[in-house]
């Protein structure tokens, strides 16, 4: 399995990226590779079994569920599917001390679909986990205010 990994250490304390990661239905729009998040609004959001649609640039749509939340270590775990693509999804937050953190994103696409897409727009999906924390830490930094 092709996996896309990147981490970002943000001037940001624990609590507040974790909280901006909770948020994610805000600001997962404003990724360019996405056009928008459609989920039931009932509720809250990040919730394990949640379960949304992401709709790519290119019109593709994702269904994709909060498969685990693991408060205590501040990570989720995303699954999702565009048959037979299949995506798994981690995100986690380190507490680094100092009001400062790291950002940490996994992305994963298993089976032989996930091979023959990643050699296709692997350099779509490197792109897209970068801008990820980009536009995470942008989000997290307006709930210091």
């Amino acid at each position: 399995m092709k996996l896309y990994i990147e981490e970002k250490v943000v001037n940001i304390p624990a609590d507040i990226a974790w909280k901006a990661l909770k948020e994610m239905n805000v600001w997962l729009p404003k990724l360019s590779t996405n056009k928008g998040v459609d989920y039931d609004k009932d509720g809250v959001f990040f919730k394990q079994g949640r379960k949304y649609k992401v709709t790519s640039k290119e019109g593709v749509v994702m269904d994709s569920e909060i498969y685990s939340v693991d408060e205590a270590n501040m990570e989720i775990e995303i699954h999702a599917e565009h048959k037979p693509l299949k995506s798994i999804l981690k995100c986690r937050v380190i507490d680094l001390g100092n009001e400062t953190c790291k950002l940490m994103r996994t992305q994963g696409y298993p089976g032989w679909f996930g091979v023959i897409f990643t050699a296709f727009w692997g350099k779509r999906e490197s792109g897209e986990t970068a801008e990820y924390l980009d536009v995470w830490e942008e989000y997290a930094k307006t709930l210091l205010n």
